[in-house]
């Protein structure tokens, strides 16, 4: 089993890494709330937008 602080710290590494993207690309709020306070799953969800949104 993976001990918590483990699993918080690669939490906070793929949040950085994800907000760092989204930023590279202009995003810097989703509707008036700022990159940093959102969920991993709602950064990874605004940056899926983005990117598949650029492909198509």
């Amino acid at each position: 089993m993976i001990p918590l602080s483990i699993w918080s710290n690669a939490v906070e590494v793929r949040k950085a890494f994800i907000i760092d993207q989204l930023l590279s690309i202009g995003i810097y709020k989703k509707e008036n709330v700022q990159l940093y306070e959102l969920s991993i799953s709602e950064l990874e969800s605004e940056y899926y937008l983005h990117i598949r949104g650029k492909r198509l």
